[in-house]
């Protein structure tokens, strides 16, 4: 129930501009949604990661890029040193995210093989979607960040089920 309401509040916040020419960042720069974004985003993300994990140290690593990332101001269309950290922070964020659920399916594959091997196809559509969004589009939009947190639901919930 908690993930639908997130999905819920995420496409609230996705639709405050255009899910498919904008991204949350861009939502997340208006004035009035700045901090509730960036408490939601922050405390789901790392509690859901945090409790699962025995790689600790990664999480928090994942977790302070994307403080950094969030605290700094995007302009859209701009290549201002802010916007350039905030790109280049939030995305070494979401490679130790990566790196993160690699290690749980490495764990995980030690007890449960099949579901190991579920998870990381998962995992990797997740990443072939990543690279052709960014290839293509060369822009992460709104509703690409909304599949990306249902593709980690999907993966958080199915490996929660087999422990």
């Amino acid at each position: 129930m908690v993930h639908i309401i997130f999905l819920t509040i995420l496409a609230y916040f996705a639709t405050r501009l255009s899910p498919i020419r904008n991204n949350l960042s861009g939502v997340m720069s208006m004035a009035q949604y700045h901090y509730p974004m960036q408490c939601f985003f922050f405390m789901y993300y790392w509690y859901q990661l945090y409790k699962i994990t025995k790689r600790k140290a990664l999480v928090h690593i994942s977790g302070i890029c994307l403080i950094i990332s969030l605290f700094m101001p995007f302009k859209r269309s701009s290549h201002d040193f802010f916007s350039e950290c905030h790109t280049y922070a939030g995305f070494i964020g979401i490679i130790f995210i990566v790196i993160t659920l690699a290690m749980i399916l490495y764990d995980l594959h030690q007890t449960n093989t099949y579901l190991a091997y579920k998870l990381l196809q998962l995992l990797m559509s997740l990443c072939i979607m990543l690279t052709s969004v960014l290839c293509f589009l060369a822009d992460i939009t709104g509703l690409f960040e909304w599949l990306a947190f249902l593709s980690f639901i999907i993966f958080l919930e199915a490996y929660k089920r087999s422990i």
